[in-house]
């Protein structure tokens, strides 16, 4: 005779009390030895392992063969048995399991039994594979624990448990074993075992950054800050407090907060620095690494001071803050990374350094091949240390470098496996920056809209998950000009709709104002050039001269799209008004693009092909310009832009219909609808419809 339960028929109802009381009267009549087994069993949780069980019976005050009566109550149909290991046949059962305990024997006793016999007659081996039931045993009997060496050992125990969690991205686990072995220290652990004490609040700290529970991440840096006694065992905390900041869009605070810990640190710097000043850092770093060749760089000295390596931490925070904020802080901090690390020696730390030196020299200087040079160096660097920075400095590299070299649809794959890697090791601020930055090189490589606003939709809600809330911030104007592509709101060219409003994103303050007032104009007069609203576009531009700045000095696809409409904009307008307002701004923005397609024909020379179609047909040269439009729409085809095949393919049918042309013209629209219907961007299919076709 047995039991038999129908568990999916069970699941679907709501078991009662009653039934519970039932079930643990059956079960009541089973023989001591198995209730023993049960009890032991349903402490463990609903599955637990033979091998645990091995280890508890190894107790010379352990009479019974466990496993031999939990084969009974498997043979009862109470439990079930997959390989080595036991589970109770439904929930319900372990709860009645678990009540077998009287309250007069108390679970948290059974508990630490329970977690003692492991703790004493485990193997070294065997404590690490179970250490995580282990401590969990104690702690759920650690009431009950009056030994003051007990407890410390325990809290020992939980650090190792935190430390293992957080290896293996079991961050909210981590937090919890963490918090756990806090709670075990006294006032006198703390002057008798100080490095622990220090160890796991600050462990502790950082996981709970990286689940996004500041609050709780607040207490326990104070309770660092409240114990330490010099500035070498506050830096972790404040390492902690700065990466908080910087995720609740506090940038400015983020920077002070850096700053001050440099200088305590004997590095001497400071908000008001100028151009000239960046200026001369920078010449001075080149200066510096123009003595070294690459075989001598690679082999330069490892850093061993203490106190350098935790500047170079903090440096290496203040990068990120710096480079949203803006001005000149960015390049000064950077130049200090590179120069300590060629004194000093190189550490994790430097490889990022380098990175965001190629990218200064990318960006300003328009030294692409110089730039590329360094990020290759800083990929080698990054495999001397096995260093797990690949969300920093993949996503500097593939984010902002090496569209100046390679083809942009090559960055999407390591973009991508950094962003996972930097989730997996808890770095959520930058794999974030690289879920940001693969939104911006799909839009830029012509990916579908209908994947690309999945995918976008997914970022948003793992930004918001991590608590990155400034990055998501800055990533709504690239979504809703998605959006608004793939005709899902009601103004094409206004940035209202499923992801943002305008009037609240640029009069909302925080420390995103800069940047975010810069992406939301970007995209907007992207969208306005794009339906036709040549005099919004430039009004777009006259609201944030950002655009025109920001065109000029960066490589990346924000940079590259302002400096193409914001050109092919002040052309339209030069046909309406006249050349003479625009021809300073031309210019530039040709000489701009023209630098950028010497060094990367497949990412820049169709766009400088219909820059330069559009310039001839001002200039009355149809000839040119037809050559241009055509030159243009084959590059796009050849290097894969179906977007701005679309667009050039529209631009010639305004011109064949502006030219008379009108059969030509068609066709060309035509083709053009086709294209951007193939991209996903109904809204431009039905403008292309409507007025044209």
């Amino acid at each position: 005779r047995r039991w038999v339960w129908d568990i999916n028929m069970i699941r679907k109802k709501q078991i009662t009390s009653s039934v519970v009381k039932l079930m643990m009267a059956n079960i009541m009549r089973m023989a001591p030895e198995v209730l023993e087994a049960l009890k032991v069993a349903s402490c463990l949780g609903a599955e637990c392992e033979a091998k645990l069980l091995k280890i508890i019976d190894r107790s010379p005050n352990r009479i019974d063969d466990t496993q031999a009566a939990l084969d009974i109550a498997v043979e009862e149909g109470i439990m079930s048995k997959d390989g080595l290991s036991y589970r109770f046949a439904h929930d319900q059962l372990q709860l009645a399991s678990y009540q077998l305990v009287p309250e007069s024997e108390n679970k948290a006793a059974l508990h630490l039994l329970i977690g003692r016999l492991l703790w004493k007659w485990a193997s070294e081996d065997e404590i690490d594979t179970f250490l995580f039931v282990l401590v969990d045993q104690l702690h759920r009997g650690s009431c009950l624990l009056t030994d003051p060496e007990e407890k410390v050992e325990l809290a020992q125990l939980s650090l190792l448990a935190g430390e293992k969690a957080h290896a293996l991205s079991a961050f909210l686990p981590a937090s919890s074993y963490l918090n756990a072995g806090c709670s075990m220290l006294t006032e006198i652990d703390w002057v008798c075992h100080r490095r622990m004490c220090f160890s796991m609040p600050n462990l502790c700290a950082e996981t709970q950054y990286i689940v996004g529970d500041f609050a709780s991440m607040n207490l326990s840096v104070q309770s660092i800050l409240t114990k330490a006694e010099n500035m070498s065992e506050k830096l972790r905390a404040y390492h902690v407090i700065i990466l908080a900041f910087g995720a609740q869009s506090q940038f400015s605070d983020a920077i002070k907060t850096s700053l001050s810990v440099l200088n305590h640190l004997g590095e001497d710097l400071s908000e008001n620095v100028t151009e000239d000043m960046a200026n001369t850092e920078v010449r001075k770093t080149m200066q510096l690494l123009s003595t070294e060749n690459e075989d001598s760089l690679l082999k330069t000295k490892v850093m061993v001071d203490a106190e350098k390596l935790e500047v170079m931490k903090f440096l290496h925070t203040l990068v990120l803050y710096a480079s949203i904020v803006g001005g000149p802080s960015l390049p000064i901090t950077v130049c200090r990374m590179v120069q300590l690390s060629l004194s000093h020696g190189f550490c994790k730390e430097s490889a990022y350094g380098l990175a965001c030196f190629g990218l200064i020299l990318c960006g300003p200087l328009s030294l692409f091949k110089l730039g590329y040079r360094f990020g290759k160096l800083a990929l080698n660097i990054m495999e001397r240390f096995q260093a797990k920075e690949y969300a920093k400095v993949y996503g500097v590299l593939y984010g902002c470098v090496n569209h100046a070299i390679e083809p942009i649809q090559s960055l999407l794959p390591p973009i991508k496996n950094a962003m996972e890697i930097g989730l997996a090791v808890g770095d959520t601020e930058y794999a974030m920056c690289c879920a940001h930055k693969c939104e911006s090189i799909g839009f830029a490589s012509g990916k579908a809209l209908p994947l690309l606003a999945m995918e976008m939709k997914m970022h948003s809600e793992q930004m918001l998950g991590c608590k990155q809330n400034g990055i998501d911030i800055l990533s709504k104007p690239g979504r809703q000009a998605a959006l608004n592509l793939l005709g899902r709101a009601v103004n094409p060219i206004k940035l209202d709709g499923e992801e943002m409003n305008e009037h609240d994103f640029v009069t909302t303050s925080d420390g995103t104002s800069p940047l975010r007032s810069l992406f939301m104009y970007s995209h907007r007069m992207w969208l306005e050039y794009m339906f036709g609203e040549y005099q919004l576009a430039w009004d777009t531009f006259c609201c944030c001269k950002e655009i025109g700045k920001k065109s000029a000095r960066s490589i990346f696809s924000a940079g590259c799209y302002n400096c193409l409409f914001l050109c092919l904009t002040a052309i339209s307008m030069a046909r309406k008004e006249g050349e003479s307002k625009y021809t300073t701004t031309i210019k530039a923005l040709f000489s701009r693009m023209e630098l950028w397609a010497e060094t990367s024909p497949w990412n820049f020379q169709n766009k400088l092909e219909l820059m330069k179609a559009e310039y001839a047909y001002l200039k009355s040269d149809y000839a040119l310009a037809g050559k241009c439009y055509q030159a243009s729409i084959d590059l796009a085809i050849k290097h894969l832009f179906i977007h701005e095949q679309a667009i050039a393919l529209e631009r010639a049918g305004l011109f064949y219909l502006g030219t008379g042309e009108s059969n030509t013209a068609t066709e060309h629209f035509v083709r053009a609808r086709d294209r951007y219907s193939e991209w996903g961007a109904e809204a431009k299919v039905s403008h292309i419809q409507i007025n044209y076709i």
